[in-house]
C-alpha cells in the first residue's frame, strides 16, 4: 500500500519526501547561510526553493492541478468556483483599497473595510471569509500582543 503525504497544493508518496529530506535541508539551509540579509518572515521562501531545486536535483517530478489552489491576490478573479481551496498569498489591491496580512506581524488585525463594489469576487470572498472568522473567534484581540519589533531589518551585532 502506498502511502501519500499531502501539503499545500501537493501530493507525494512518503517515500519520496525521505528521499528528499536530506537534499532539501541542505539546500535551504546552505540558502540561509549565505544571505546577507535575513528575514525570519520569509524562511519559507528559502525553504520552498530548498524544495523544488532538491526536487529537480533528484528527479522526482511535480504535477501541477491548475484547478487546485486559486491564488487569486493582486486584482482578484472572478471565476473562484472553480478552485478547491484558496490560497491567500499575494496581498489583494483595489485602486487606493488595499490588506496586507504582513502590516499584522505579531498583532490581530482589525475588522477589514470592504472594498470598492467593482471588485472582483475572489477579493469580496477573501474580506467576508477573514470578517467572519474574526467575528466568530472568541476574545479576538483581547489578548496582550507581544511587543512589536521592527520587521525587515538586518540583525545588528552587539559593540562589545
Amino acid at each position: 500500500m502506498e502511502t501519500f503525504v499531502a501539503p499545500s497544493s501537493s501530493f507525494i508518496r512518503v517515500a519520496s519526501v525521505a528521499r528528499l529530506l536530506i537534499t532539501w535541508r541542505s539546500l535551504a539551509t546552505t540558502a540561509w547561510a549565505l544571505t546577507a540579509f535575513r528575514m525570519p518572515c520569509c524562511r519559507w521562501v528559502l525553504e520552498m526553493w530548498g524544495w523544488a531545486l532538491a526536487a529537480a536535483r533528484l528527479h522526482i517530478k511535480h504535477t501541477i492541478e491548475p484547478t487546485f489552489q486559486a491564488e487569486p491576490g493582486g486584482v482578484g478573479i472572478n471565476d473562484l468556483n472553480r478552485y478547491f481551496i484558496y490560497h491567500y498569498t499575494f496581498d489583494p489591491e483595489v485602486g487606493r483599497w488595499k490588506w496586507s496580512k504582513r502590516h499584522y506581524f505579531q498583532r490581530y488585525p482589525p475588522l477589514i473595510t470592504a472594498p470598492p463594489t467593482t471588485t472582483r469576487e475572489s477579493i469580496k470572498a477573501f474580506v467576508s471569509m477573514m470578517n467572519e472568522a474574526m467575528q466568530n473567534v472568541q476574545g479576538w484581540g483581547a489578548t496582550p500582543e507581544p511587543p512589536r519589533r521592527e520587521r525587515n531589518v538586518a540583525p545588528t551585532k552587539k559593540k562589545t
